[in-house]
């Protein structure tokens, strides 16, 4: 089964530190269209045909590549937050005489810089392919195919550019081919250092087909990862009597082929249909194949641990007995907060897929709709998903069952829910500014005081009283404790004197992406301030509250 690592997440709620304990993902799902075949692009005209090459930043900025109806060699589009960003055939006023013929994959960190692998006209056959980067002056050249290869031995060249990469330092990996002086081309991943100009101050090779233990690497998009830190993970493919296929991170083995695998029993035997991801703390995600029973030979591993494997029930409530079969060729993603992004698939008499992040459901084929359509398939291959950073922004490439292509958005949405206790308490507590959303205030109304003058506080909770049933604590006099007022990270929020009138208290919640889809545990309190009795201290309901982004 999917088995969640111990990571605490950081919910730092008016501006002291809960950390919230690991809870299964909840709160609301909401699917909006981004772009949809037969959407007009301004002044080109509708979308055709849906190429993927989906990316996304923090900042919420999206990129995704369409074919439009437009002239043959001039019809094929890199679409910037919905508008027109790049087209083939389009001039390059940073390189002078070349234009685009074919996007390779597209990065974008979160400063808004762009890079990009272009297949280029106008350079001398047989070179056509460039490394280009906009750091928001347009698109420039860092070099072409056939360019001195700078970090290499002196005379070395680019032979062939096939990806780029970004990250917020402004380091740019770079995978392809590079020919040594009067040598045959070997495979490389390089990194550059760029200035705020874009000029090279840096190079370093992360690494080559010429190192040991690396007979040839896997240079297809969704095979390697860069993050802030510089650092690197990739793949090695394997050749006959040489080295067995291999990921690394940071040069050093973290899956071999042949060798044992986190699952007890069975060795990794291969990579070639996964695909790897790294997120900005060193943490990894890969998929890969197992030796032995072909029905629970697929992996999802992070950090060295098993995440899901097919044959696992799939995690989907009410959906009866029915196991994982695979996992597609959809990438698989991780964000800074260590949450992963994957595809699932079963089969059985009602078979299918869905979109998960972590064990929570984010679409699901056949019964998530958008825009009035019912999403048929989740769209299998390289870049078809996208998630950003702190996960906040996820996107999907999808079929309809309308016959029409689109990318959707995944909006994680908040929710509050009036948790019922067994014995009803008299005081009512309930969130009156809507949605609980991650970057807003929040307002809570407590009523009901059963004294003329009442103290009036919240107590935030990682979770719910520690009881082995169903029921919470019950105080006589006071009501019933539904949440966990004894933990360390639970936080006391004082409120207005309760005077006749409800009691309303306004709060700050941090921007903190951790904190969304963590459950947050609320239950208010009164206390007596006249001290009479002969009770002193009045409960009220309990809510869940999830926070969206």
């Amino acid at each position: 089964m999917l088995s969640p690592r111990p990571r605490p997440r950081p919910a730092a709620l008016i501006a002291t530190a809960l950390l919230a304990s690991v809870a299964t993902a909840q709160g609301t799902i909401g699917v909006a269209p981004l772009t949809v075949e037969g959407d007009v692009l301004a002044g080109v005209g509708p979308l055709f045909i849906l190429w993927d090459n989906l990316e996304a930043n923090d900042g919420g900025e999206w990129l995704v590549e369409w074919e439009t109806t437009g002239a043959a060699l001039e019809d094929q589009y890199l679409l910037r937050g919905g508008a027109s960003y790049l087209r083939e055939g389009q001039p390059l006023p940073g390189a002078p005489g070349l234009f685009t013929l074919e996007f390779g994959q597209v990065s974008i960190n979160d400063q808004g810089d762009l890079a990009i692998a272009l297949e280029v006209g106008g350079l001398a056959p047989p070179l056509d392919t460039g490394a280009f980067v906009d750091l928001g002056a347009g698109l420039v050249p860092l070099f072409l195919e056939g360019e001195p290869a700078v970090g290499f031995a002196p005379g070395s060249t680019w032979n062939r550019i096939v990806d780029l990469t970004i990250n917020d330092a402004r380091q740019v990996m770079v995978t392809g081919w590079v020919a040594p002086p009067a040598l045959a081309a070997e495979q490389v991943i390089a990194l550059y250092d760029l200035d705020a100009g874009g000029a090279i101050v840096g190079a370093s090779v992360a690494a080559t087909t010429q190192a040991p233990g690396i007979a040839g690497l896997d240079l297809e998009p969704d095979a390697s990862a860069f993050n802030d830190l510089g650092q690197v993970l990739f793949k090695s493919l394997p050749v006959a009597a040489g080295p067995p296929a291999t990921v690394f991170l940071n040069g050093n083995p973290i899956a071999v082929s042949g060798n044992p695998s986190p699952v007890p029993g069975r060795n990794w035997s291969g990579f070639a249909a996964g695909t790897v991801d790294l997120n900005n703390s060193g943490s990894w995600v890969l998929s890969g194949l197992l030796d032995g029973d072909s029905s629970t030979n697929r992996l999802i591993a992070v950090d060295g641990q098993k995440f899901v494997q097919s044959g696992d029930p799939v995690p989907i409530a009410g959906l009866g007995a029915q196991d994982l079969t695979g996992f597609g060729s959809a990438p698989v993603r991780i964000d800074d907060q260590g949450h992963v992004l994957w595809f699932g698939a079963w089969g059985g008499p009602a078979p299918g897929g869905a979109l998960f992040l972590d064990d929570q459901v984010l679409i699901r084929e056949g019964q998530t709709t958008v825009a009035g359509s019912v999403i048929a398939s989740i769209r299998q291959g390289t870049h078809t998903l996208a998630l950003s950073d702190d996960g906040l922004t996820i996107l999907a490439a999808v079929e309809l069952t309308s016959g029409l292509s689109a990318v959707v958005r995944v909006d994680r949405g908040g929710e509050v829910v009036v948790l019922i206790t067994c014995a009803p308490n008299g005081g009512s507590l309930e969130v009156t500014s809507g949605e609980p959303l991650i970057g807003h205030s929040i307002d809570f109304k407590l009523d009901q005081c059963p004294f003329p003058f009442g103290i009036a506080s919240i107590a935030v909770a990682p979770g719910l009283w520690p009881s082995p049933g169903p029921c919470g604590l019950f105080l006589p006099g006071t009501g019933e404790v539904a949440i966990d007022f004894l933990s360390p990270a639970t936080l006391f929020l004082p409120m207005p004197l309760h005077l006749g009138a409800p009691s309303l208290g306004s709060f700050p919640v941090t921007a903190e992406p951790g904190l969304v889809g963590v459950p947050l545990f609320v239950q208010g309190l009164f206390i007596d301030a006249t001290l009479t009795g002969p009770n002193y201290g009045a409960l009220t309901n309990a809510l869940q509250i999830t926070f969206g982004g």
